[in-house]
């Protein structure tokens, strides 16, 4: 929910991250937001046909010292659809960000950060046929302090304090609240870094939060037929982690290794994780550059896992193992080829077969299994269990080029699967992200100084319907397979055009872009309720035409 203004760097790190990042088995989003204009006061305001945004930041009065940024933003795109009475999944968010930043000597600097902020959804009319959520609605509220102390020109001590608070709700159909989720986590950290000797930097830190949740669901009874309480809970729980890495200059800009080990602590499963990691880079030649990375991760179970609808106290982290290796030419200054392999394996997930409809197997009729109509239902309890595993591989290549004139841009292309197999039940079915082929392709052209171009596409052959069902026709059936039934491929183009115009000081931008330029009908599926027995897919926006300006000065 950051505005791209008070964005100052933003990294997502598929796999194979350092010791420096935990809590996560998959992906890891690294952002960091931007200080204030020290000089002057900087303001930037956009307004199109679907949203509205504006940030403001400068020096306090009478110091370069201490800056401030202040960002708001609203987005109207849903209830323009809804006005034009689209049968379309709509979204929307409003929300506002500030920062403050004092830098009160050489060696230390204050930051204080916020965020408020609220977003909601409303699924299209196919899916009330399904579910009987009507919108839902989620505020989220972000405080924290921060401290750097360069304790010398070869040491940096880091020091955070955050407070996150969230509510989560939705409305049915007769505007009852059948789910809502208060909480709120508290942080503190600490990370410090030391130049060793000129071929080793030591990275070390730690880190304690306590987590509380107060969670109340309820679900459509078919056989009584009414409303009945599913899950509710309050609870509260401490996560502890501490790690410890070394980045060695084996040979000064040809090989450098990065190996550590972190430690993770969580008080509900009473579990101890220990998860060594290491990033290797050989630079064969001044243009060629070999990477690999291997580790150990681990996630928790989350608070409705353990205390849910279906739930086990006793459930462990889940953990994996993950190898990547890469190999990246740089054509020229401008131009550059990466190939990247991995492979993702999975012991200990969470899952149980309990949480969804399917057709009865052999399995179920000697475990005398409840039946509706012939059907298996989700059955609530104590069904959760760390029976999962199987692997995720595949391979990506990028081509980018970047140039502040003329072209600039990248495409790119991955295979891969995701496999994974239930012992306890003899269940083995692709993964609910499982994703055969991707292709995302982004360009911008120059024409001239002021005037430029640029487009973006995406496509994938997409994932699952997740649950036990077959698509046949224009029918889906509940199944004893899994994940058995994909979505139709998946297709964007997106177009922009822009004109600048500059005046003194001041930058006007005009520009008219135009989404999902095709029309193409893509669809997203997911289950929203326990007892929903098909899947909710939702069509995404339509071609979408817009304008806007942006004013700078």
């Amino acid at each position: 929910m950051f505005g791209s203004d008070v964005i100052d760097s933003v990294e997502l790190i598929s796999g194979g991250f350092p010791a420096k990042y935990g809590e996560r088995t998959g992906a890891i989003l690294d952002l960091h937001t931007r200080e204030g204009n020290q000089e002057r006061i900087a303001t930037r305001a956009d307004v199109s046909m679907t949203a509205v945004e504006a940030s403001s930041g400068g020096p306090l009065p009478g110091t370069k010292k201490a800056t401030w940024l202040v960002s708001a933003r609203k987005s109207y795109v849903g209830t323009l659809l809804r006005e034009w009475g689209a049968d379309y999944l709509t979204v929307g968010y409003t929300d506002v960000q500030a920062k403050l930043a004092m830098h009160l000597t050489p060696a230390h600097q204050i930051t204080f950060g916020s965020m408020l902020g609220t977003g909601w959804f409303q699924p299209g009319e196919d899916s009330l046929h399904y579910s009987h959520i009507q919108s839902g609605q989620n505020n989220n509220a972000l405080f924290n302090l921060g401290w750097n102390w360069i304790l010398s020109p070869g040491a940096l001590l880091h020091t955070q304090l955050s407070l996150v608070q969230q509510k989560s709700w939705n409305h049915d159909q007769q505007e009852a609240i059948p789910f809502e989720s208060r909480g709120h986590d508290a942080t503190a950290q600490q990370e410090l870094g030391v130049q060793l000797t000129p071929r080793h930097f030591l990275t070390g830190g730690w880190n304690v939060h306590r987590a509380h949740e107060n969670f109340y669901d309820n679900y459509y009874d078919l056989y009584v037929p009414s409303f009945l309480i599913s899950a509710a809970y309050r609870r509260s729980a401490w996560y502890s982690s501490a790690y410890l890495q070394d980045t060695w200059q084996i040979v000064p800009g040809r090989l450098q290794l990065n190996f550590g080990g972190r430690t993770e602590h969580f008080t509900p499963t009473r579990q101890n994780l220990w998860m060594p990691r290491a990033n290797l880079a050989l630079h064969l030649t001044r243009n060629d550059k070999l990477t690999f990375a291997w580790g150990e991760y681990g996630q928790f179970p989350d608070f409705r896992q353990l205390w849910g609808e279906v739930y086990n106290p006793n459930l462990r982290a889940e953990r994996s193992n993950q190898y990547i290796a890469g190999f990246e030419h740089r054509l020229n200054d401008r131009t550059r080829i990466r190939v990247e392999a991995y492979e993702i394996g999975l012991r200990d997930g969470i899952f149980t077969p309990n949480r969804e409809w399917r057709a009865p197997r052999s399995l179920d009729f000697a475990n005398a299994a409840p039946m509706f109509n012939g059907i298996v239902p989700p059955r609530l309890g104590p069904y959760q269990r760390n029976s999962l595993n199987g692997h995720t591989r595949g391979i990506e290549f990028v081509l980018q080029r970047r140039s502040a004139n003329r072209l600039s841009g990248w495409i790119s292309y991955a295979y891969g699967y995701s496999r994974y197999s239930d012992q306890a039940d003899q269940l083995s079915f692709w993964g609910d992200y499982d994703q055969r082929h991707t292709i995302n392709a982004y360009g911008g052209y120059r024409l001239s100084k002021t005037v430029s171009m640029s487009g973006k596409y995406r496509f994938g052959t997409n994932f699952p319907i997740p649950g036990f069902y077959l698509a046949r026709g224009n029918g889906i059936y509940i199944t004893s397979q899994r994940n058995e039934s994909r979505l139709p491929f998946y297709s964007r183009l997106d177009l922009r055009a822009s004109k600048a115009v500059y005046t003194q000081r001041r930058k006007l931008t005009v520009y008219s872009e135009v989404g999902n330029l095709l029309n193409r009908e893509n669809r997203a599926c997911q289950v929203r309720e326990i007892i929903q027995l098909l899947a909710s897919c939702d069509k995404e926006f339509p071609i979408l035409p817009s304008a806007g300006m942006t004013l700078e000065f």
